[in-house]
């Protein structure tokens, strides 16, 4: 029978009660895109400062290895602690996205998850429908984030996880035009940002159509920051 300590016991207890009487951790995952098809990404993520601090006892923190991963992608990437939380916020600017490759999604993902050239394309579809004036553009996403559920952890490694099971999660959209379908629980701006609360633990679906001249660009670009947003749960869960 494997040996349980007092102290390690009191640890996972105090901690449960933590995340039960607040709000864990946050990340929101912004995707801005622009008229002139320049882009710029907000990626924040944090956690309770009490969170914080327990991590730093149990000699867990996924929010260096986030930054570091995120400064090899070429954000630049920023510490913050506010009222109630502490984490990073990582930013960059695309200036175009024009003919981006859809074959660059790999490279942008590769060393993010593993296998990442195979289950996760499938959970991308996109459909293009040629009309005489314009084009109807549609992308089927799925961000499947069921692989944080760490249900079946037995070390005391499993206080990540629970972090992860309590966080308030958003991917937002904000686009240069209106879409005409949508499955977002939020929008703003007029319609022109979206916003999609994401459940750890659960599949996410993400629809979006559009029926413009030249969006498959813009939805390509949002096929790879969306699989970056993946890659960026992956890692925390893999630290």
């Amino acid at each position: 029978m494997r040996h349980i300590s007092i102290k390690g016991c009191l640890f996972v207890v105090l901690l449960s009660v933590l995340l039960v009487l607040t709000g864990c951790a946050e990340g929101t995952f912004h995707i801005t895109i622009h008229k002139d098809y320049s882009a710029d990404l907000r990626y924040q993520v944090g956690v309770n400062q009490g969170v914080a601090g327990f991590l730093v006892l149990a000699q867990e923190n996924p929010m260096l290895e986030l930054k570091r991963r995120a400064e090899i992608y070429g954000y630049s990437v920023t510490g913050y602690t506010d009222a109630s939380s502490t984490g990073i916020i990582a930013e960059r600017h695309v200036e175009s996205i024009i003919n981006f490759d859809a074959q660059e999604v790999d490279v942008l993902v590769a060393g993010l998850i593993d296998n990442s050239s195979g289950e996760n394309k499938e959970n991308f579809r996109f459909y293009e429908e040629k009309g005489f004036f314009t084009n109807r553009y549609q992308v089927e996403a799925n961000i499947d984030l069921r692989n944080l559920n760490f249900l079946d952890n037995q070390e005391i490694n499993f206080l990540g996880s629970k972090m992860l099971e309590q966080m308030n999660l958003q991917c937002i959209v904000t686009l240069p035009i209106k879409v005409i379908k949508h499955n977002a629980h939020e929008t703003k701006d007029e319609g022109y940002t979206l916003v999609w609360n994401l459940k750890a633990g659960a599949e996410n679906p993400i629809i979006l159509q559009a029926s413009v001249p030249n969006i498959k660009n813009i939805i390509t670009f949002i096929i790879a920051t969306i699989l970056l947003v993946m890659g960026f749960f992956f890692i925390i869960k893999k630290t």
